[in-house]
């Protein structure tokens, strides 16, 4: 009797044995998973292509060949287009104009048309610059 009596603990012990295995198991594969070192790519580095000028403004700004009219303010616009895609930096740029008698530019790319003729005004961003000619008329 005594040996049939400690049959049921026998038997708990070795089921006890056996999940125990499997969760030293379970844990080992755990374990090297997480020894495994994965890293993600490089990103792609992002480049700077150009930078790209253009003006905007209302009715009554611009003349019907395009020029500005004498007096009248506008908002020049820089476009940073890089590998990836373009973005608005016209508050970043750095402006000039090449004839400021003609048309002064603000730091923000605001030109006011003060005399009749042409300027080339600049935006430079980041070491690239892109240029674009304005002309000032008084004929609407």
């Amino acid at each position: 009797m005594p040996v049939f009596d400690g049959l049921p603990a026998l038997v708990d012990l070795n089921d006890r044995m056996k999940r125990l295995s499997l969760l030293f198991a379970a844990m080992m594969v755990a374990v090297s998973a997480c020894s495994e070192v994965t890293t993600a790519p490089s990103p792609t580095p992002v480049t700077l292509r150009d930078v790209q000028v253009s003006m905007w403004g209302f009715n009554g700004t611009f003349t019907s060949e395009g020029a500005v009219l004498l007096g009248r303010t506008f908002q020049m616009t820089a476009t940073a287009r890089f590998s990836n895609g373009g973005e608005d930096v016209t508050n970043g740029a750095t402006w000039e104009s090449s004839n400021p008698s003609v048309g002064p530019i603000s730091s923000g790319g605001l030109l006011t048309g003060r005399a009749i003729g042409s300027t080339l005004v600049t935006a430079t961003y980041q070491g690239k610059s892109g240029s674009l000619v304005v002309l000032v008329s008084d004929a609407p």
